[in-house]
């Protein structure tokens, strides 16, 4: 049996990374649908095993200007309400709150860079988390935050956002943090978000950033691997 990911990308430059490769490894058929370019969503997204949904800078409910929004939330709480599998990354955990009824608001401080985040009791318990160090660092680039959606289990935390992962049903996860990051990403996403560093009071975090990365990025990739590998092996004999 081919089993088959869809990738719902919201914005340029924001694919699917680490987690493509990781697919690709695992020869599984995946189909990326780039809704900025107004691509349009397939007729039966039920033929996919997975659905994944990636970030953007944009808002949850920024409907007016992104009309794909509407339709990629009601994609979403449809593989929710079935139980289906959902993976979402920033945005795409957002969207996955939003799809369950609760709210997505702004976050106490924006985080851009490298955090650290630690395994709530739950996430020393999940089935594909409790492999993890109990604290890691994570590259994180946004300023709202999810609530906890009713049933849902909060996974990792970190000091100034409760929730920084979360699993719905027994198939789906997000993450808050970008756990499909590879540098060149960063760096792309650094040159086009120059705009947002003139608030920033340390005009050398873009410099910082680039820095930490080549001191994280080895475990977060690692420790993503060992997350989708697991997951996905999951999935196959499921």
């Amino acid at each position: 049996m081919t089993h088959r990911a869809l990738i719902f990308q919201n914005v340029e430059g924001e694919g699917s990374g680490i987690i493509g490769n990781i697919l690709n490894q695992r020869k599984w058929d995946r189909k990326t649908i780039h809704l900025y370019r107004g691509e349009a969503f397939p007729k039966n997204c039920q033929e996919y095993t997975l659905l994944v949904v990636m970030g953007g800078p944009m808002n949850v409910y920024e409907e007016d200007v992104y009309p794909f929004l509407a339709q990629e939330t009601r994609i979403i709480r449809e593989a929710l309400e079935q139980d289906r599998p959902v993976i979402g990354f920033c945005l795409g955990a957002q969207l996955m709150a939003k799809a369950s009824g609760v709210m997505v608001s702004k976050g106490p401080k924006k985080e851009i860079g490298w955090y650290a985040v630690r395994l709530t009791d739950q996430g020393m318990k999940d089935p594909f988390l409790k492999s993890f160090p109990e604290k890691f660092f994570v590259f994180q680039w946004h300023g709202d935050t999810f609530h906890l959606p009713d049933g849902a289990v909060r996974l990792v935390s970190s000091e100034d956002y409760l929730n920084q992962a979360m699993r719905i049903g027994t198939k789906s996860y997000g993450f808050q943090f970008h756990f499909e990051i590879t540098k060149d990403m960063i760096s792309e996403w650094l040159e086009a978000g120059q705009e947002e560093f003139k608030h920033i009071k340390d005009r050398n975090l873009p410099d910082k950033i680039l820095i930490d990365a080549d001191t994280h990025i080895p475990q977060a990739h690692a420790l993503a691997e060992l997350f989708f590998n697991n997951y996905l092996g999951n999935l196959e004999v499921a």
